[in-house]
């Protein structure tokens, strides 16, 4: 209940009838005698997180006069919120407190409460249900309320996403579920009605659906589980004042949840590299602009955080335990010294091993908002033009600043296609040569450019460059017994660039 700027109480309560439990609202001049306006916020769509309903509504106003409201999501037990500027006409933002896989709250997350603490600014209050039926108020800490209020609406739900994942959940099989052996071609899955199929090389299961003939309707991805998929739709929603991001919404059914997401007719951005350099080029500093521009504004000291900085899969104990197998591969060359394109080079493949381990056993000093995973390939591309959209937030978080601009240039190397090389030894020589396709080749792996919008931020260099060798261990192949010619090249590239060796 609040009192509004016309003089009025206002207040949002649940009714329930037999379609299910609402947020209605009425006004009172004295707070006695109240009067009935209408129903303010209803069910969602089937599927939706608040399809089967919508209670325990908490509204607080923002210095503009915005009303945030936070409620309990009924089919999702989690907690979603809606904005409004008159309080009758409400914009849904979805979920934005998911129930945790342990802990006070694994059950249910419910009966909100908006505790403002300053301007614009209010802690968020719950009660968390655990598995036994204990119920605990807990606190989801301060929430920023211009910046939750600005988060895009929701995908709209449709039939035909919730028929392909009933689909998906009946038809398809583990062998197309589990994540791909890279070294042989993946299954892809393709329903009898060609509706539903699979997109391949993605690690998790991702589909695309249609309703009729033409192009997919959708794109719906599993997740590994219910909290990676809600986890994925609250980054994206967090992210994309930041990045153009995919219109997305969560699906649930019998207690799974999915990403939904809008059908982009595009391709990687690191497929532009060799058929359209020059619109690849564009797209990258513009990527490279808004990740310098996100990490400004959302640079957290590491001290500040609770507990350790967010990570993928690549953990900072996996990237340890890459580093250490590469050195045993590379010991055979590690104290020769090394060319490159016949030039001489100031340190040694020795050097950049003790400085990968020295600086990967220190944490990060700052950690930023981000994805967690900004490589070439999750960028993806529309067919014509300059506009492009961010994939693959499923790990989006308080992110390591040095790991997360080592992913991204390393992701040049590996991914782009524009470096061939060989590699030679002879009398405690290695001898390094690099075959760069394309002036723009040119650019992006023998010149500094790329980390230019970043010149600014308190990037630690050697630590970034310590993070060269692990990211790049998939490339670290040989036929033989000769040193990996690709691994190597694109490491001393590199590392002269971000240590500035040139």
């Amino acid at each position: 209940m609040l009192r509004r700027p016309d003089g009025w109480w206002w207040m949002w309560y649940v009714c329930q009838d037999e379609r299910g439990r609402r947020v209605h609202m009425a006004r009172s001049v004295d707070g006695r005698a109240w009067h009935y306006r209408r129903m303010a916020v209803d069910l969602g769509e089937p599927g939706s997180a608040d399809a089967d309903g919508v209670d325990c509504p908490s509204v607080v106003a923002t210095s503009d006069g915005t009303l945030v409201m936070a409620y309990g999501a009924g089919t999702s037990r989690s907690l979603a919120a809606a904005v409004s500027r008159d309080g009758v006409i409400w914009r849904k933002l979805g979920p934005i407190l998911h129930r945790r896989l342990v802990g006070p709250d694994t059950g249910r997350v419910w009966y909100p409460a908006w505790l403002p603490t300053g301007s614009d600014v209010a802690e968020l209050l719950y009660a968390g249900q655990d598995a036994h039926a204990c119920w605990t108020i807990l606190t989801a800490g301060q929430v920023a309320l211009p910046l939750l209020a600005a988060r895009p609406s929701p995908l709209p739900l449709t039939a035909a996403a919730d028929a392909a994942l009933t689909h998906i959940r009946a038809a398809v099989t583990d062998d197309y579920l589990v994540e791909p052996d890279y070294h042989r071609p993946p299954p892809v899955y393709r329903s009898p009605d060609g509706r539903v199929e699979q997109l391949r090389p993605s690690t998790s299961p991702v589909f695309t659906f249609r309703d009729g003939p033409g192009q997919p309707a959708g794109v719906v991805k599993l997740g590994r589980d219910r909290a990676s998929a809600e986890r994925e739709f609250s980054g994206q929603q967090a992210l994309a004042r930041y990045y153009p991001i995919p219109t997305a919404t969560l699906h649930y059914q019998q207690g799974q949840a999915a990403l939904v997401m809008e059908y982009l007719d595009g391709i990687p951005l690191a497929g532009l590299a060799r058929t359209d350099p020059a619109r690849f080029e564009a797209i990258l500093a513009d990527v490279a602009a808004r990740l310098a521009t996100t990490a400004g504004a959302t640079l957290v000291p590491t001290q500040h955080l609770d507990g350790p900085p967010d990570h993928t899969e690549e953990a900072p104990a996996v990237l340890a335990g890459w580093a250490a197998e590469l050195t045993a591969r590379l010991r055979p060359w590690s104290r020769h010294r090394l060319t490159l394109d016949g030039e001489p080079l100031p340190f040694t493949l020795a050097g950049l091993l003790d400085l990968t381990h020295g600086r990967l056993a220190q944490p990060p000093t700052w950690v930023v908002h981000a994805s967690g995973d900004p490589h070439l390939n999750n960028v993806h591309v529309a067919r014509h033009g300059q506009r492009w959209w961010l994939l693959d937030c499923e790990y989006a978080g308080l992110h390591d600043l040095e790991y997360l601009l080592a992913k991204l240039l390393t992701s040049c190397f590996k991914h782009t296609g524009l470096l061939t090389a060989t590699a030679t030894t002879r009398h405690q020589s290695l001898h390094l040569d690099a075959r760069i396709e394309h002036p723009v080749g040119q650019r992006l792996l023998t010149t500094p450019w790329l980390l230019g919008p970043f010149a600014r931020l308190p990037t630690d260099r050697q630590r970034l460059a310590a993070h060269l060798l692990p990211l790049l261990n998939f490339r670290f192949t040989s036929y033989g017994d000769g040193p990996p010619a690709f691994g190597l090249t694109a490491l001393v590239l590199a590392a002269r660039l971000i240590l500035n060796q040139q």
